[in-house]
């Protein structure tokens, strides 16, 4: 389904390539100004609009009077016949057009869902998550974290900012799962982090310190990955982890910039009671950690 396009599985998106994206265009605003465009262009135009329809805001109707007696002249005349535009045609290149010029991707379940023509929802077998901890050169510096089109931000207090950056990676894990663990319950999970030892710490059961011990007690006693599933953890690094990246350091320019040119609605999702109930048992540990020094 997926063979054509560019796929950026760690970041659960899919996207036209630029040089595809390029080609229709072209021909498309040929057609809009009434210049010369071939059959056999067309033809080809047309099998890639077919193609894209999946991940393009739109549904089969945008296809009304791009084909009709257009092919017929072209089976009797040949590849070189002229196609002649008519109001509706016009009036159709010039949606598609404006579609491509303005959407360059989707979320691969929306994809997916748009594929099978069902509306699209977390029935998948796996739901991917991505987190994140912004501290270092951050504009706000805080914790974040993206779930096929939802997202949660939470901006780190001066107290927060006294622990360490795997610390915070691990609380931003933590949260993750509290908000995005119920999003289906009957799915697996892939929790992706950008920080090797987080992954490591959760997937062996292999925590040193004794702050990151903690830390692990408390989120292995979460209830959302008490459900009856797999949750697995895995690496990414920072240019795979973008829409975690960019909610975890306050660029939310930059994340809606992206979102609009994958045609994603972001929602956000509040921070829950529980999460600031476990940081304040962290702190509290800190402290008597520090204070046995």
């Amino acid at each position: 389904f997926f063979f054509g396009f560019d796929n950026y599985y760690t970041a659960s998106l899919i996207s036209i390539p630029p040089e595809k994206r390029a080609r229709m265009l072209d021909v498309l605003n040929r057609l809009v100004r009434r210049e010369r465009v071939t059959f056999e262009e067309y033809r080809s135009l047309n099998g890639l609009l077919e193609h894209i329809l999946p991940i393009v805001d739109t549904d089969r109707t945008s296809f009304y009077h791009l084909y009709g007696g257009i092919y017929r002249e072209g089976l009797v005349y040949g590849p070189q016949v002229v196609i002649e535009p008519t109001p509706e045609r016009l009036e159709q290149w010039t949606g598609w057009r404006d579609r491509l010029l303005h959407s360059a991707g989707c979320l691969v379940c929306d994809a997916e869902a748009c594929g099978a023509e069902v509306q699209p929802e977390f029935d998948t077998d796996k739901l991917y998550w991505h987190t994140d901890a912004g501290l270092e050169g951050a504009r706000v510096p805080g914790l974040g974290g993206y779930c096929h089109g939802y997202f949660f931000s939470y901006a780190l207090t001066e107290r927060d900012r006294r622990l360490h950056i795997t610390a915070l990676e691990f609380l931003a894990a933590c949260l993750g799962a509290m908000l995005f663990g119920r999003l289906s319950e009957g799915s697996d999970v892939v929790g992706r982090v950008d920080a090797q030892v987080v992954d490591r710490i959760l997937n062996n059961n292999s925590a040193k310190s004794e702050m990151m011990q903690f830390i692990h007690l408390q989120m292995q006693s979460l209830p959302e990955l008490q459900l009856p599933r797999s949750v697995t953890w895995e690496h990414v690094y920072g240019e795979a982890n973008v829409m975690a990246d960019a909610p975890s350091r306050g660029e939310f320019e930059a994340m809606n910039m992206l979102a609009g040119h994958l045609n994603i609605r972001l929602r956000r999702l509040d921070i829950p009671p529980a999460f600031f109930e476990l940081l304040e048992r962290v702190h509290d540990f800190y402290d008597r950690l520090h204070a046995a020094e």
